[in-house]
């Protein structure tokens, strides 16, 4: 989750999807490496390489 913050603008607040990283498959050799993907949170990647938070004027 992205929260977005700024004088004179309301927040905004972005939930970022995650899917499977198949790149990760690569580790179910090495027990080891498996351990340090899932610690790390390398199973699984955002779903875009890129975000965009459109912020609007605050009233006040």
């Amino acid at each position: 989750m992205v929260k977005a913050e700024a004088a004179t603008y309301k927040t905004e607040t972005l939930v970022i999807d995650k899917k499977f990283n198949p790149v990760s498959i690569i580790n179910l050799c090495e027990v080891l490496g498996w351990a340090i993907d899932a610690a790390t949170g390398a199973i699984t990647k955002p779903d875009n390489s890129y975000y965009q938070i459109e912020m609007k004027k605050s009233d006040e």
